[in-house]
């Protein structure tokens, strides 16, 4: 409406300002109408540039009696997939699992294992915990030395038991989607997970994040510590004369 209208002045002989006014207005008029009664093509495009994107929580501590930590949680990178800007499916596989020093058939049985499940999935996870020299290589897989298509990383946490295995059996372990299996870990899980987070991302034609709308951020709220009755220091030495007097009698376990 603007232009059609800054067309009619301008042969009519207005003069700059009174176009500029007008297009203006009709720009306006335009955004408006987005606003309250949106063309159902921009709303579909809208929706498919907008994602959520998870934070996660901050999983508790578990310490000792004195505080000494003894289970503990840090951020590492986790490795990806986009199956859809893959570019090529065949030599996929063999370069991310050449490059960073893993079994190609590992990646392409993953992707093909969460595909077949979900055709339409943004999201296939192919490496739980990247190490440094992996995180290095990365920028080099794609073809010419170039970042491949398809493939991405994503901050995780990684739990971490500072004291080795000392009060293994008490203190537990994690899974991969770091939730409790065993120990303190499984029986304070959900004290020890918290509540994970949100955030709304706005991304533009090759999915790349723009922005995050001024609501769509939902913060997490990390996981509490355990302080357990363990003190670290008598634990050890119980441990150690418990191994020896298990060697000492040739005893299956003690």
């Amino acid at each position: 409406v603007g232009r059609r209208l800054a067309t009619a002045l301008t042969e009519a002989g207005g003069d700059v300002l009174g176009v500029i006014v007008v297009a203006f207005v009709g720009l306006l008029g335009r955004t408006a109408q987005l606003q309250v009664a949106p063309d159902e093509r921009a709303v579909g495009l809208l929706e498919r540039q907008s994602s959520p994107w998870r934070i996660e929580a901050r999983r508790g501590d578990i310490v000792d009696r004195h505080g000494r930590v003894l289970a503990t949680s840090a951020r590492g990178r986790m490795l990806f997939a986009d199956p859809a800007l893959i570019a090529d499916f065949a030599s996929f596989g063999e370069r991310v699992g050449y490059g960073l020093g893993v079994e190609p058939a590992d990646i392409d049985r993953t992707l093909g294992e969460r595909l077949s499940r979900s055709p339409g999935t943004r999201f296939v996870p192919l490496i739980e915990s990247l190490t440094d020299e992996q995180i290095e290589a990365l920028p080099t897989l794609g073809p010419n030395g170039r970042r491949l298509a398809g493939l991405a990383t994503q901050s995780t946490a990684r739990r971490h038991y500072p004291q080795g295995a000392l009060a293994g059996q008490v203190v537990g372990f994690v899974g991969v989607e770091h939730t409790g299996l065993a120990g303190m870990e499984a029986t304070f899980d959900a004290r020890l997970t918290g509540a994970h987070g949100s955030v709304d991302l706005l991304r533009d034609r090759d999915r790349q994040p723009l922005w995050t709308p001024a609501a769509g951020l939902n913060p997490p709220r990390d996981g509490q510590a355990v302080r357990l009755t363990i003190y670290a220091t008598i634990q050890a030495i119980a441990e150690e004369e418990l191994a020896k007097a298990v060697e000492a009698v040739s005893a299956s376990q003690g």
